[in-house]
């Protein structure tokens, strides 16, 4: 039946059916390659919403699909087999030669420059368009792909240039080295020939930083664009081609520097791989961590090691979409499933199919093994789950959605199945069949279901972005909020404490259990489809995407950790025990969390006022918060109230503890600055600020204290209130403010840093910002000082007042640095909603350019598309 239907159709469609949709879907040529395409992302299995348009009419009108619960849905098995990918694609690519290229780009949200056409596929898709009527997509598409081809065309001819003017030079310098030689032998004319040999010495030079200015543009821009592991090669190529200048050039090398600090302060992309002819729908980690596998729509299922080299290619027919190891390693198995209906188990080792699992009648979507790898579980789009012996013994058929299963996983025991199904609903199953229950608190299809490792928890996530934490009994205990596209697939890291989330978005997410986001990784440039984690030590996670690559991402960085927050960062303060810290944000609370990120306890508030500032004592039992209401207030780190210490007549920007932990200044928008104790008796009022007064620091001695604010001065006053020093300190308003036994550090929006001695000197003045410096901090050892700039910046100092180190690469102005109490860890907050927590001792003695090489060296000695010519790239750098 099925080769007389689905193989012969147009020789055996009497009377005529099948025929008739073809020709309805054909009626209409000029609109036919739109057609074809959003027919084909139904047959990919996306979720496609209804609506009226055109389109969708003419599809719906061809008989070919129909618009159930508000999507569009292929209307039978029949039709989805006959009129099949292949068949599409055939038809697709009749119509519309660039339609590979065209549809990647459209799935990107036209976002996907690597996408556009160039060279001659853009001259014969020219050439095709003409006399045609195309939809505006199509004319955008090649519009945009002419746009870009011009600029790729002139920058390469501009980094041709520069490399054929340094060739020249370099020619006419050895030519002209002869040529001097013999004339400084057969007379005195050998002076001109010394000069015309300078002469092109010069413009060899000149040639060499123009293609390290091209390097350095490059590496901005894909810094820019998320693609870090290319701004971090990028950036290795202009270190390298400056160690060959003849002549040095300061202001050059320093651009080199910058670009190459801040690819490998912020890099996660460990490795990339890359080879496939077609989206990457499946990926998966073998259990010891020793090697990968990736699953295409290009039928090919390929076997990685994490370095990159390319181990096996097991070739299939039709798309393939989840692959799965089996759970010991020593066991060379590996599950595929098809949108054919069916799933293969390979022998890799042997490179052959050893046995076909045959009974579901539409797309298989997921497989997953039981956790003693003696069975099989597979979820499909004919609404039900399957158990199998791997022998191909089908044991268990599950019934009970009523729209397609998309995901399905086993319980960490193996006595419990979880399913994901396009009927909004996940259930839970026993293995006899039975359903034990159903949460039904998705609105929506929903696409992926994961058990924690612990078997405590369990993820869902549906197309409209929603993630959502249960118990096993159905209580939701949080929602993951941040998704901006359909979630495809998501997956619990080995000990259980991080959920990594893909989609559509292009992005990988790695969200903590309390439901804060931990980590983003927005290097793919389309939807990704896949993700799993390393169950080793190395704790890496791959994800595979549309893209038609897979990206081996890690997660920590020795030099930096990363702790993404919903709002900007203006204050932070450690706790004694330097693995604690308060953190302040834009939306007006405090919150205590440890240095892996954890929110422990939150600090709201009363009356919907926000929080300015605060200070832990120096034994670490109270915490003094300063708020908009004009209160300062008095808790216990575990979040009890102690007291309510006394009010200013405006907002409290600051406030301090004296060493001895018995007193605590407030300064405040009304000009004052408040002594009180801790028991809430206020034992003096200071006036003598001209504006806001917006920092407070104490001498170590106990008796003395400054203060700073919109007025520009620093002011030294005693612990009983006499103004004992004030210093005309900057040109405009002072924000930062810190203190050592020694000295006094103050940071101005007139982009300096001055620190002064107590008695009111200045001894340096620290000018090297692009723009105004809003705080500053001491190291506990009092030698360093770092400053943090709205020109996205941290500068670490000496005290003797030299740069010795730069962190670049923020994506907005920093506006709080602190220590921890040990001197080993620098907190910075920003603009751009990161938190980040850098290891000082490592960032200060790190060679970068050593660094990166390590961190690339897999990359390019395996990677299929880096050139030759840079795989030496990081030759003798070790």
């Amino acid at each position: 039946m099925q080769t007389r239907i689905v193989h012969n159709w147009e020789s055996q469609d009497e009377p005529e059916h099948l025929k008739t949709i073809r020709d309805r879907l054909f009626y209409n040529e000029q609109r036919l390659p739109r057609l074809l395409s959003l027919y084909l992302h139904l047959l990919d299995g996306q979720v496609i919403p209804s609506n009226d348009s055109q389109e969708q009419s003419e599809l719906v009108l061809a008989g070919l699909v129909v618009k159930r619960r508000g999507r569009l849905q292929i209307k039978n098995q029949i039709y989805q087999e006959v009129f099949n990918r292949d068949w599409t694609e055939y038809q697709l690519q009749a119509l519309r030669p660039y339609s590979q290229a065209f549809n990647a780009w459209l799935e990107s949200e036209q976002s996907d420059e690597s996408r556009l056409l160039r060279g001659k596929a853009l001259s014969e898709a020219k050439n095709w368009a003409q006399g045609k009527s195309l939809s505006d997509l199509d004319y955008q598409f090649l519009a945009q792909s002419e746009e870009s081809d011009r600029a790729r065309i002139q920058q390469a001819l501009e980094l041709d240039k520069a490399q054929a003017v340094a060739k020249t030079a370099t020619l006419q310098r050895r030519l002209l080295g002869v040529i001097s030689l013999a004339f400084l032998i057969a007379s005195s004319l050998g002076l001109t020939a010394f000069w015309q040999s300078r002469k092109a010495s010069e413009q060899e030079n000149e040639a060499r930083k123009s293609e390290i200015k091209a390097l350095i543009s490059s590496s901005d821009a894909e810094f820019t664009a998320q693609q870090k592991l290319d701004a971090l090669l990028s950036a290795i190529k202009a270190k390298r081609r400056l160690e060959a200048l003849q002549t040095p050039d300061t202001a050059l090398a320093q651009d080199v520097q910058r670009v190459l600090q801040q690819s490998i302060y912020w890099i996660h992309e460990k490795n990339r791989f890359s080879g496939h002819e077609g989206p990457v729908l499946g990926v998966d980690y073998r259990q010891d961590g020793q090697l990968i596998a990736t699953a295409s729509a290009d039928s090919k299922v390929r076997l990685w090691k994490p370095d990159g080299t390319l181990v096996k290619t097991l070739a299939n027919e039709g798309t393939l979409y989840e692959v799965e190891f089996h759970p010991d390693s020593s066991r060379p198995l590996l599950a595929v499933t098809k949108l054919n209906g069916k799933v293969c188990l390979w022998d890799y080792e042997a490179g052959k199919i050893i046995q076909s699992f045959q009974g579901h009648e539409g797309a298989v979507w997921d497989v997953d093994f039981s956790p003693d790898g003696n069975t099989l579980l597979t979820g499909s789009a004919d609404q039900t789950l399957k158990l199998w012996q791997l022998d191909g013994t089908l044991l268990q058929t599950f019934t009970g959605h009523i729209e397609m299963v998309w995901d399905v996983d086993f319980s960490p025991d193996g006595q419990t199945i979880a399913s994901a199904g396009f009927d909004a609903t996940v259930k839970l199953w026993t293995l006899d069949g039975t359903v034990k229950r159903t949460f039904t608190e998705h609105t929506e299809d929903v696409w992926t279901v994961a058990f924690s490792p612990q078997g405590d928890l369990l993820a869902s996530g549906e197309w409209t972005e929603t993630v959502k934490l249960w118990t096993p009994d159905g209580t939701v205990v949080a929602n993951l909020d941040g998704h901006t596209g359909g979630v495809d697939r998501l997956a619990f890291s080995p000990d259980g404490q991080t959920l990594g989330v893909v989609g559509k978005d292009q992005k990988v997410r790695l969200w903590r259990r309390d439901g804060r986001l931990a980590a983003i990784f927005p290097s793919h440039t389309a939807g990704v489809r896949d993700l799993a984690f390393s169950q080793t030590a190395a704790r890496q996670v791959v994800s595979g995407a549309e893209d038609g690559t897979a990206r081996l991402w890690q997660p920590t960085s020795p030099l930096v950790q990363e702790i993404p927050w919903d709002h900007k960062i203006w204050d932070i303060a450690f706790l004694s025990d330097s693995r604690h810290f308060l953190l302040e944000g834009q939306d007006g609370q405090a919150v205590l969390l440890d240095v892996q990120g954890n929110s422990l306890q939150q600090f709201t508030p009363t009356d919907n006022f926000s929080f300015f500032g605060f200070d832990v004592s120096p034994d670490g039992q109270l915490i003094a918060t300063t708020s908009s209401d004009g209160t300062i207030q008095l808790w216990h780190p575990d979040g009890r109230s102690v007291q309510v210490l006394g009010k200013h007549d405006a907002q409290v920007w600051d406030a301090a503890f004296s060493p001895d932990g018995e007193w605590v200044v407030s300064v405040s928008d009304d000009k004052t600055v408040k002594i009180w104790r801790v028991d809430g008796t206020l034992v003096k009022t200071l006036t003598g600020h001209q504006g806001r007064v917006h920092r407070v620091v104490f001498h170590p001695d106990n008796q003395r204290f400054a203060t700073t604010g919109a007025d520009g001065t620093v002011k030294v006053w005693s612990r009983s209130g006499e103004l004992l020093q004030s210093m005309e300190a900057h040109a405009g308003v002072v924000f930062g403010l810190a203190a050592t036994a020694d000295y006094i550090a103050s940071a101005s929006v007139d982009g300096t840093v001055k620190l002064w001695d107590w008695d009111g000197r200045l001894v340096h003045t620290l000018e090297d910002h692009n723009s105004g410096v809003v705080t500053v901090a001491f190291s506990p050892d009092g030698k360093m000082l770092a400053s943090g700039s709205v020109d996205q910046t941290v500068k670490l100092w000496t005290v003797e007042g030299e740069l010795a180190k730069t962190l670049y690469g923020f994506g907005g102005g920093v506006w709080s640095v602190k220590f921890s109490p040990d001197g080993k860890t620098l907190a910075t907050g920003t603009d751009d909603h990161v938190l980040a927590l850098w290891n000082v001792e490592r960032v200060l003695n790190v060679d970068e350019l050593t660094y990166a090489c390590n961190w690339v060296r897999d990359y390019l000695r395996n990677n299929f598309e880096v050139e030759e010519r840079d795989r030496s790239l990081c030759k003798r750098i070790d």
